[in-house]
């Protein structure tokens, strides 16, 4: 009976150790959950002018810049809505199409999406002389402004300026009249400060969740090494999350590692010369901070350096029966490999060099893990 009692200890304190690290990322994700998403698109250059290539993020920047004055709202990382649009195959020169903003809108998990167009024309010569103190040429910006929760277009419009110096008044009429339209979706901030959120410190803490499952084997080195003998396979479970806040590219995880070990049949330690056999069951958390680093061919690479603590339940049977639990502190390194296999799944490669130090004996578990990570 003693022994069941301290097993259900030791898995009741895993479990409030989990539940709280939970009830953080949820309480600090409810502020952001209550946000809008804004996508607002690069412009497309209809005729490829290259004196106006300049307009396809100009006019986006004004556009978020008189947003933000006014809204408050959620943006999507460029690097992000751009990497979903390629694994869908939706392609830049069809950013203004209706079809291509709705379905990016759908897969990034967009609220509002903006997008458009702009052309350049020559102004057909009157005798009125109507060129005489402005430009041959116009600029035609055409706009289309998506609810995505509602599946539907809530604006559609064309705005037609001169396209000379006075090009950088027609942006903010643009941006001027995109503002105005979407009031009807985004709260502005006098309301946002209404509700007791400081609308101007509106970013989100935590982004990007994702859970994974890893199942892999492991070695010991050093320390108890000569005694131990790890059990295969180990297997991880994790929860991640974008940390903006501090940094876009600093990524956080909270991994529960677990794995079993018995004595070798070679062991110079006391049980074994007293025929004593030990099995133990280890629960490793570990909190992870990891730095995002793309590469190419959709892989990217997480550096990694862990803390926590390893939970070890330990029972001795022979002419001796007795179960004993413990907790160590760890230290790891380590390097993941992130292949997207679309913009939600991952396949990850984890390998990691984990510390621990019991009765002041350094022992070191190297862990290699295949599995896959969602994100939600």
């Amino acid at each position: 009976m003693n022994t069941i009692k301290i097993r259900f200890g030791l898995r009741s304190y895993i479990f409030n150790f989990l539940c709280l690290g939970f009830i953080i990322l949820f309480s600090s994700g409810i502020f952001a959950a209550s946000l809008k998403n804004v996508l607002v698109l690069n412009f497309t250059n209809i005729e490829n002018n290259k004196n106006y290539s300049y307009l396809k993020t100009s006019i986006p920047e004004a556009v978020i810049k008189m947003l933000k004055d006014r809204f408050v709202f959620k943006q999507t990382a460029t690097k992000k809505w751009q990497k979903i649009a390629i694994d869908n195959f939706l392609y830049a020169d069809e950013y203004y199409t209706k079809s291509v903003a709705m379905n990016l809108g759908l897969l990034a998990k967009q609220d509002l999406v903006v997008s458009g167009s702009f052309k350049v024309r020559t102004k057909k010569k009157s005798i009125d002389k109507e060129n005489e103190n402005g430009s041959s040429q116009e600029i035609f910006v055409q706009v289309g402004i998506f609810d995505i929760t509602s599946k539907k277009m809530i604006s559609h419009f064309t705005i037609r300026a001169p396209a000379d110096s006075r090009i950088f008044n027609s942006i903010e009429r643009v941006a001027e009249k995109i503002t105005k339209e979407a009031k009807s979706i985004l709260p502005s901030k006098e309301e946002w400060d209404k509700k007791g959120f400081n609308a101007d410190n509106n970013e989100p803490w935590f982004t990007d969740y994702s859970i994974g499952i890893r199942l892999g084997g492991g070695l010991y080195a050093g320390g108890w090494a000569t005694d131990l003998q790890l059990k295969q396979p180990t297997l991880s479970l994790s929860f991640s999350f974008r940390v903006p806040v501090i940094w876009e590219y600093l990524m956080s995880q909270f991994e529960l590692l677990y794995n079993q070990h018995t004595l070798k049949d070679d062991s110079s330690s006391v049980l074994n010369i007293k025929k004593l056999s030990l099995s133990a069951t280890n629960y490793m958390i570990t909190y992870t901070s990891m730095i995002e680093t793309e590469l190419i061919y959709n892989f990217t690479i997480y550096p990694k350096f862990s803390l926590g603590v390893l939970m070890q339940q330990s029972v001795i049977t022979g002419e001796l029966n007795s179960t004993t639990t413990n907790a160590f502190f760890v230290l790891g390194a380590g390097l993941d490999t992130y292949y997207s296999i679309n913009y939600q799944l991952k396949a990850v490669l984890s390998t990691q060099v984990i510390m621990h130090v019991e009765d002041s004996v350094y022992t070191f578990f190297n862990n290699v893990n295949l599995g896959v990570n969602y994100l939600f």
